[in-house]
């Protein structure tokens, strides 16, 4: 995502510049291959990404939005706002899917120190079984145990 935001800031300044200043085109150049190389390396890619009204499928569909808006740069057929819009869009609809991602992320990890306090309560519980060779292990499992799980969740 910093590499999207990099590229929309000097893709402002070389429309605001109307592509005269040979640095900040050279700048951004650079700055689209680091952002086309971020793209060509995803691993994962969610489903439903829609932006600008095209669905996003692959980081390839991205790339290939980014191109075509591009090329309306180099003919400096746009705006600084059309520029700003463009990758703002683009900006938001990541930082939605990081935060999709860090909820999923924190819901696992929740869960599995759950489920890891639950094993533990359970191995606990039948240890005093196989210590005291109960043959029946009903008396040594709380009967609420289920409400008592659910209520820590």
């Amino acid at each position: 995502m910093s590499s999207i935001r990099a590229e929309r800031g000097y893709t402002t300044s070389v429309v605001i510049l109307r592509g005269q200043d040979v640095t900040a085109n050279e700048v951004l150049f650079k700055q689209r291959a680091v952002t086309d190389g971020i793209l060509v390396n995803l691993q994962i890619w969610p489903e439903g990404l829609t932006t600008n009204g095209v669905k996003l499928t692959t980081p390839g569909h991205l790339k290939d939005m980014l191109n075509a808006f591009r090329g309306q740069v180099a003919s400096l057929t746009v705006e600084f706002n059309d520029v700003l819009d463009f990758y703002s869009k683009i900006t938001k609809l990541l930082i939605y899917w990081l935060l999709v991602i860090r909820q999923f992320l924190q819901n696992m990890l929740s869960l599995s120190h759950c489920v890891h306090n639950f094993s533990k309560k359970i191995a606990y519980m039948f240890s005093g079984c196989i210590i005291n060779k109960h043959i029946d292990c009903k008396n040594c499992i709380p009967k609420n145990l289920s409400l008592r799980i659910i209520y820590k969740m």
